[in-house]
């Protein structure tokens, strides 16, 4: 998704492309990150499960993030993991 929240579904379509890529630096610093998943990821999954039926506010639910991949101009960043 874009920085507004709107989805890519041409981004989406090529996931394995971006999950396969090099990586690099990513450019945004965890405070960037916080506010964006904020402001434009969680509303955008909220939008995305009541569109699909299934958070209809009768229950709950819980999401657990298990991937993030940035996707820069000039190349593709995802963070690696440090160990």
């Amino acid at each position: 998704m874009k920085q507004d929240g709107t989805r890519v579904p041409a981004v989406e379509r090529q996931c394995e492309r971006y999950l396969q890529a090099p990586t690099i630096t990513p450019r945004f610093v965890p405070e960037q990150r916080l506010e964006l998943f904020a402001r434009a990821v969680e509303p955008t999954l909220q939008r995305e499960l009541k569109h699909k039926g299934t958070a209809n506010g009768d229950g709950s639910y819980s999401a657990e993030l298990i991937g993030y991949v940035e996707i820069v101009r000039y190349g593709f960043a995802k963070p690696t993991s440090k160990r």
